[in-house]
Formats: C-alpha cells, sequence, structure tokens
C-alpha cells in the first residue's frame, strides 16, 4: 500500500476542509478540480491501477493547491506546498502523506520537479500519476466557472482522447494541452480533448 488507508478518516478531510477555508481558497474552482479529478481517476483506473487511498490524496490536493495564493498569485503552488506542511490545521496528517500531498501540490502547475531520490519507487510512480490527473483536472476549469464536465475517455494504444462538456475548450485548448503534456510523458500517450454538447 504506498498512501497509508487512516488517511481516508473523516478528522483528515475536515481538516483539509478547515485549511481551504483559512485561507480563503475559491471554493467553486476547488470543487470543481475535484469532482473532475475524481472522474478521470475513475475512467482510468486500468490505465493507473492505484487504490482508493490515493484517489483521497489526489481529492485533499484538489481542494488545497491554490491555498497558496493567500500568500502570492506568483509561485503560489510554491506557497500552497508550504502552507500544508507547515500549517497546524494539518497537525495530525500522517507525515508521509503530508509530504506527498505537498509534493503534489506543488506539482499541479509549471514544470513538474519531482525527484526519485526523495520517494520510495512506488510513491514516485503515484505522485507522477497523480500530479498528472491533477494538472489536466485543475486546466479543464481554467475558466473558474464550475461547469466542465468529462463525460468519457476512450483509449487505445497511442492516445487518450477526453470528451469533454463546458469547458469552452475553443477558448482553453493551448493551455490545457500545455498541462497536458506532463501526462503525455508519465502515461506515454498523446492526448486529445473534444468538446460536447448535453
Amino acid at each position: 500500500m504506498q498512501v497509508n488507508n487512516q488517511i481516508k478518516d473523516i478528522k483528515y478531510g475536515n481538516a483539509v476542509l478547515s485549511l481551504c477555508d483559512k485561507y480563503r481558497c475559491f471554493k467553486l474552482h476547488a470543487e470543481t478540480v475535484k469532482r473532475t479529478g475524481v472522474t478521470i481517476f475513475n475512467l482510468l483506473k486500468d490505465l493507473h491501477n492505484l487504490s482508493e487511498n490515493e484517489l483521497e490524496l489526489l481529492c485533499h490536493a484538489a481542494l488545497l493547491h491554490d491555498i497558496g495564493q493567500y500568500i502570492s498569485e506568483k509561485k503560489h503552488h510554491k506557497h500552497s506546498a508550504y502552507l500544508i506542511l507547515n500549517d497546524e490545521e494539518l497537525y495530525d496528517y500522517p507525515q508521509n502523506e503530508k509530504k506527498l500531498l505537498a509534493e503534489l501540490v506543488k506539482g499541479h502547475r509549471k514544470s513538474v520537479k519531482l525527484s526519485s531520490s526523495d520517494f520510495s519507487k512506488s510513491e514516485y510512480s503515484m505522485l507522477q500519476k497523480l500530479i498528472a490527473i491533477l494538472r489536466i483536472a485543475d486546466a479543464l476549469d481554467y475558466l473558474h466557472n464550475g461547469k466542465v464536465e468529462v463525460r468519457e475517455v476512450q483509449r487505445d494504444k497511442f492516445s487518450c482522447t477526453f470528451y469533454v462538456k463546458d469547458a469552452g475548450l475553443e477558448v482553453i485548448y493551448e493551455k490545457v494541452k500545455k498541462k497536458a503534456a506532463y501526462f503525455e510523458e508519465v502515461f506515454d500517450l498523446k492526448t486529445h480533448f473534444v468538446s460536447v454538447k448535453g
């Protein structure tokens, strides 16, 4: 098991929500990224082979990924990681999982600087996969309108096609593709994003 089962304890979820409130995160966006991340995670289970414990870590990261904006918009991914590691709201959060959570949040934007020497082989692989999913989930709500839905993901040997509703792909396609580049690197699959209606 890569992530401790106790992370699913309600008290840790409540601590994450308290931290979100403390730093006035934009809840509509945070909840949308969480919902979108869960959908992608579930639709690609046979690709990433991660467990419900890793999904819980992804959910916590989705809720907290932008809290660093309370300090500054610039480098806010790094500020978010710092707050996760140092704020007393997460004092009881399991230490190893806190480190994983901070690294996951730090990877949600800019280039991913993940060092394999800082983690076990399984943790490193898990972080790569979760960061890849989080980056796409975040990018799809780039407009912060909370409406995006991933309806379907089709995969073959060479590519992964995401069928998406209400993301405004005609406006944000290049931004989504830029953040999806890490997914392509991790899973060795080209990504495509298709807008659907209804």
